[in-house]
């Protein structure tokens, strides 16, 4: 795997991640009731960013790094995207 998959299925969890945490929030902003479900969606979203993140450790810290560059642009996007700035 070469450092341009990694970082595109980086992208990927980072969108997956991130757009998880922010349903999750509109989710008890919208009905408090649901904020039971606050902990649940965490241990999720970090099951799913640590399996994915030991998965591609196997190919190499380099994949790791530009995973986790991946990542983070998604979380820049989304943040410029839904936060208006």
């Amino acid at each position: 795997m070469n450092w341009a998959v990694a970082a595109g299925a980086g992208a990927g969890l980072g969108l997956a991640y991130f757009g998880a945490l922010w349903l999750t929030v509109v989710g008890v902003v919208r009905r408090p009731s649901r904020a039971a479900w606050v902990p649940v969606g965490g241990a999720a979203r970090l099951a799913l960013l640590g399996l994915a993140l030991a998965a591609l450790s196997r190919q190499g810290a380099g994949c790791v790094v530009a995973a986790l560059a991946g990542l983070w642009l998604s979380r820049w996007y989304l943040v410029r995207r839904l936060g208006g700035v």
